[in-house]
C-alpha cells in the first residue's frame, strides 16, 4: 500500500483575521464559563399567560398589575415598564428545595439593567427578597431613601443581624439612562456593587453568619404579606447566579450579555393547589387555583377531568359549583412521573340569599391566624384563632396588629355598592381596653400598626371615650366617632357596613396626578343578635382612605381589594375582642342576617363512585373512567394490579385472554 502526501501552499493568515478568530473563541469560552451557577435568567422580552419566563430553571415571574402592553424597547430586546401609581411588579413566591431566593446561597450575583430616575422616588425598590409570612427580613436594592439623588440604596435587615440601613452607592446609576448593576456577594459574606462593569467605592458591610428567612423574589417592588414600594422606570435582562462573578465576568455580561442557557427540566411539583376561600355557601361557586410545573398533564378528580388546556405557564384556575363539601385531588403526570395534592372545599348550608361567605374561621386550627386560609398577619404573631363556647373566632392579641385577606374576585370596584357584614363578640373584664377595626381597603399596609386611619370604609369598636364599648367609624380625616348603644359582653352583635366605592377624583394638572378625594361613603348598622330590629348608628360618613398616602405604600387606587382586621393602638393584650362570620353582599346593600350565629358544620362530602365504560373503537378497545386509578385482573390472578401510566381514555389491543377492569378511588 502506498501513501500519497500532497503539499498545500497557503499564505499566512492576516493578523486582523487571526485576532478576530481569537476574540471570538475567547468570547465563546467566556460565555460558556458564565453559565456556571446561573440559577435564573429573565430576559423580560415576553409574556406567557400571566408570567414572564425564566430561561434557566423555569422559575417564571408572575405579573402584578402588568400586561404584555408594558413591554417596551429595552437595553437588550424588550424591557418591562414599571409604574408606582399602578402598583406594578414582577413577583415569585419560592418553594422549599428551589434555588431561589438567591440569598440562600453563601455567594451569589444579582445582575440587571435599569433605566430609572431615582431623584424624586423615595425608598422604592428595583430588586428585593422578603417573606410573605414575616415582614421583618428584607433584602432591598432601591432608590435613595430620601429621593434626593440617583444613588442605589441598600437596605438589608433581619432580627439578629446588623441592619444595613439605607447605605448608598458612591455612583449615581439611577439617572434616567440605562446602566448595568451587578451586586456580588462572596462566600465570606463580603459584598460589592459594579456599575457598568466598574466597582463602586462604597464599602458594604459583609453578610453575617446565619440564614435569611426569605421566600419571595421580586423586581420593581417588595412582596411581603402585602406588595409595596413600587418603583417607576424600566428594568431589563435580570439574571441571578449562585456564585460570585469576577470583575472580568461582570464586564463580559455588560459587553456581550447574559449567556443564553439551556433550560433545565423542572422537577414535577405542585407549588400550590387550593380554593380562594376555605368555605362557600351551598349553591355558590368555588374557585380552585393551582401553580405547578409547566408542560405536564393536569387532571382533577370529582368528575372534572383533564384541565391541561386550562393551565398556562403552570398557572390554572377553575370554577366549580358548591352543592356539598368536596376534597379535590390534583394529579400531574409526565411519563412515568406522578404527583398529587388535595384541596378541601367546605359547603355551608342555610346562608341567606344575596350573601357571599368570606370567612367564619371554623375550618382553622386554634392558634396563630397567620397562614391559615388566605390570611396574613403583618407581624406574623398578633392575630389568633380562638375557640369560645364551641365556636371559633379571629382575635387581635395586642394593639397595633393587622390581619389582611386578599379579596380576589370579591374586589369592590369603583362605583359599586356592597354591604360588609361581620359579628363582634366581647369577653373579659369590661375595664380592659377594646380597640378594633374591620374595613375594606386598597392600601398596601405593611405592619400591624398600619391599621387605623387612612385604611378605608369599615367599622370600629372602641371604649376610648370612656362611655362603654361602642361601635362607630372614622369620619373622614376627623378621627373616630362612636355611638350608643354600648355593646354587652358575651353577646354576639351583628354589624352591617354599607359601602359605596367612589367616585375617584384626581388633580390631573400634576405629574403623576394627585388623588384628591376617593369619595368613599358608608353607613353602619348594629343589632344585638336575636333582636328584631337593627340600629343605624351612622350614615353618609366619608371614608378615611387618605388618597394622598405615603408614596412607599403606593397610591390610592379605585378598587377595594383587601379585607382588614385590626387591633388598634391601645387594645388590650388579654384577647377580649372576637371577630366572626364575615360576609359580603353579592350586589348592592343587603340588610338581612346572612346566617345564624354559631359554629358551622359543613354539608357532608358525598363521594360519587367512579364510572367506567368500555367500547370498541376500530380494532381497539377504549376504556374511559371518571375518576380514580384504573386496575386490571385476569381470572387466574390473585388481586388487582394498577395499569401503568393509564390515562382516560385508554386504548388497548384485544386478545384471546379474558381480562377485567375497574376504577378504584
Amino acid at each position: 500500500m502506498r501513501l500519497h502526501f500532497t503539499r498545500i501552499h497557503s499564505s499566512p493568515i492576516p493578523f486582523e483575521i487571526l485576532l478576530a478568530l481569537l476574540t471570538t473563541i475567547f468570547s465563546l469560552t467566556a460565555q460558556a464559563a458564565l453559565k456556571d451557577g446561573l440559577v435564573s435568567y429573565w430576559p423580560l422580552d415576553e409574556v406567557v399567560g400571566t408570567k414572564t419566563p425564566d430561561l434557566v430553571s423555569g422559575y417564571d415571574l408572575e405579573l402584578h398589575n402588568l400586561t404584555a402592553a408594558d413591554l417596551v424597547a429595552g437595553k437588550v430586546g424588550k424591557a418591562f415598564k414599571f409604574e408606582n401609581t399602578r402598583a406594578t411588579m414582577l413577583k415569585r413566591v419560592n418553594s422549599a428545595g428551589e434555588q431561589l431566593p438567591i440569598n440562600q446561597h453563601p455567594a451569589f450575583t444579582v445582575s440587571f439593567w435599569a433605566n430609572v430616575t431615582g431623584t424624586g422616588q423615595s425608598d422604592l425598590r428595583l430588586f428585593s427578597e422578603a417573606n410573605t409570612a414575616d415582614n421583618n427580613p428584607l433584602f432591598n436594592l432601591g432608590t435613595a431613601s430620601t429621593g434626593a439623588t440617583g444613588q442605589l440604596d441598600y437596605y438589608f435587615r433581619q432580627t439578629g443581624f446588623t441592619t444595613v440601613d439605607h447605605l448608598k452607592s458612591e455612583k449615581e446609576p439611577l439617572d434616567g439612562t440605562w446602566h448595568h448593576l451587578a451586586f456580588v456577594q462572596q462566600t465570606d459574606g463580603t459584598r460589592v456593587l459594579y456599575v457598568d462593569g466598574g466597582k463602586d467605592t462604597v464599602e458594604i458591610p459583609a453578610k453575617q453568619e446565619g440564614a435569611w428567612r426569605f421566600n419571595t423574589t421580586t423586581v420593581g417592588g417588595i412582596l411581603r404579606a402585602n406588595p409595596t414600594h413600587f418603583v417607576t422606570g424600566l428594568i431589563d435582562d435580570v439574571a441571578l447566579w449562585s456564585r460570585a462573578l469576577s470583575e472580568d465576568e461582570v464586564r463580559t455580561v455588560v459587553t456581550t450579555g447574559t449567556p443564553a442557557p439551556f433550560s433545565k427540566p423542572q422537577p414535577l411539583a405542585i407549588r400550590s393547589f387550593k380554593s380562594d376561600l376555605p368555605a362557600y355557601a351551598v349553591g355558590g361557586t368555588a374557585i380552585l387555583r393551582w401553580d405547578i410545573t409547566k408542560n405536564v398533564q393536569v387532571e382533577i378528580d370529582q368528575g372534572i377531568g383533564d384541565v391541561t388546556a386550562k393551565t398556562i405557564a403552570g398557572l390554572g384556575s377553575l370554577e366549580v359549583p358548591v352543592a356539598a363539601s368536596r376534597t379535590y385531588t390534583l394529579t400531574l403526570k409526565r411519563g412515568a412521573e406522578k404527583a398529587t395534592q388535595t384541596a378541601a372545599v367546605a359547603a355551608i348550608s342555610d346562608v341567606a340569599k344575596g350573601w357571599t361567605l368570606i370567612d367564619n374561621f371554623d375550618r382553622y386550627n386554634v392558634g396563630l391566624l397567620n397562614g391559615q386560609g388566605g390570611w396574613a398577619d403583618l407581624d406574623a404573631a398578633e392575630f389568633s384563632v380562638v375557640e369560645f363556647g364551641g365556636n371559633k373566632f379571629a382575635a387581635p392579641t395586642t394593639g397595633g396588629s393587622t390581619a389582611v385577606l386578599q379579596l380576589g374576585t370579591l374586589t369592590v370596584a369603583e362605583g359599586q355598592e356592597r354591604t360588609l357584614f361581620f359579628r363582634a363578640f366581647l369577653v373579659g373584664d369590661e375595664s380592659e381596653s377594646v380597640r378594633g377595626q374591620v374595613a375594606l381597603t386598597d392600601r398596601s399596609v405593611r405592619f400591624g400598626g398600619d391599621s387605623g386611619p387612612n385604611i378605608g370604609p369599615g367599622a370600629v369598636i372602641s371604649d376610648e371615650p370612656g362611655a362603654g364599648r361602642q361601635v362607630g367609624g372614622y369620619n373622614g380625616q376627623n378621627g373616630i366617632e362612636l355611638f350608643d348603644p354600648a355593646i354587652q359582653s358575651r353577646t354576639p352583635y351583628n354589624i352591617w357596613v354599607d359601602i359605596k366605592n367612589g367616585p375617584f377624583n384626581q388633580d390631573k394638572s400634576t405629574t403623576p396626578p394627585t388623588n384628591l378625594d376617593t369619595g368613599d361613603t358608608y353607613a353602619v348598622h348594629v343589632q344585638k343578635d336575636g333582636a328584631t330590629q337593627r340600629t343605624t348608628i351612622l350614615t353618609g360618613f366619608l371614608s378615611s382612605r387618605n388618597p394622598v398616602g405615603a408614596a412607599d405604600v403606593g397610591f390610592t387606587t379605585p378598587q377595594l381589594t383587601r379585607l382588614i382586621l385590626g387591633g388598634l393602638g391601645g387594645h388590650s393584650t388579654s384577647t377580649n375582642l372576637f371577630f366572626d362570620d364575615i360576609y359580603l353582599s353579592q350586589s348592592g346593600f343587603n340588610s338581612t342576617v346572612p346566617r345564624a350565629f354559631g359554629f358551622t358544620v359543613p354539608v357532608s362530602e358525598t363521594v360519587k363512585p367512579p364510572t367506567l365504560a368500555i367500547k370498541r373503537v376500530g380494532a381497539d378497545l377504549e376504556i374511559t373512567w371518571s375518576a380514580g386509578t384504573l386496575e386490571s385482573s385476569t381470572p387466574l390472578a390473585r388481586g388487582w394490579t394498577a395499569v401503568a401510566n393509564a390515562v382516560s381514555p385508554l386504548k388497548v389491543k384485544p386478545d384471546a385472554a379474558m381480562r377485567f377492569y375497574r376504577a378504584k378511588q
